[in-house]
């Protein structure tokens, strides 16, 4: 009978080590692989979408500095066609990175604020456009200057403000999965001597208080 009650823990000890091995191998694969899956999702999230909201921004400038120069060197004809292109170019590109990005954004706040640019974007290039026709025909440098003065000022704001949130969030996200990484070493460190203490002493339990130890180890993980 002795002999009866031995021979399952023979039979169950090259299991347990056979499973204990492929848990220290496999486990440290699964928990990088979430780990870098986490930062290339971070990648392409915040901190791509506060790049792209610059250069957004950028173009935006150069619009508004295109309509100066069509102001101050399109006096003649092929001056003012060649600026007026770069300007509704640049116009072009703005609507583009706008309509691109509100789809991507997932903060609340940061995507109302690009919506809101947009519109106002949209009534400024109505207003360019009228000083525009105005200044082709009489050329009159004052007369367009004065009737789209101060009218980029609202846009400017709207779109400094999502810049200003999309690069707090970005700069916070570094932060919190340094934490978040910490946590994951924490939880690997602990199986794997948990594992290694087990398999060096001996102390296998049985099978149910084997299940409940995984459950456990995938809980603390998850």
């Amino acid at each position: 009978m002795r002999s009866l009650r031995i021979a399952p823990n023979y039979l169950f000890a090259p299991r347990r080590r056979t499973a204990c091995r492929r848990l220290c191998i496999h486990l440290p694969d699964v928990r990088c692989a979430r780990v870098s899956a986490s930062y290339t999702a971070i990648i392409q999230g915040e901190i791509a979408q506060a790049q792209q909201v610059r250069v957004l921004q950028v173009n935006f400038k150069k619009q508004v500095q295109a309509w100066k120069d069509i102001l101050l060197r399109g006096k003649d004809d092929a001056a003012l066609s060649k600026y007026e292109t770069e300007f509704h170019s640049l116009g072009a590109q703005v609507q583009t990175s706008c309509a691109s990005l509100s789809n991507r954004i997932n903060d609340q706040q940061a995507r109302v604020g690009l919506e809101n640019f947009q519109q106002q974007h949209q009534l400024l290039g109505a207003h360019y456009d009228a000083a525009l026709a105005n200044y082709r025909k009489a050329r009159d440098f004052a007369q367009a200057d004065a009737a789209v003065k101060g009218k980029d000022r609202a846009p400017t704001d709207s779109l400094d403000q999502v810049v200003d949130r999309l690069s707090s969030l970005a700069e916070s996200v570094p932060a919190a999965e340094a934490a978040r990484l910490q946590h994951e070493q924490t939880i690997l460190i602990a199986v794997l001597v948990c594992c290694g203490w087990r398999w060096a002493s001996g102390a296998w339990f049985s099978p149910a208080r084997w299940a409940s130890g995984w459950a456990t180890a995938f809980t603390l993980s998850a």
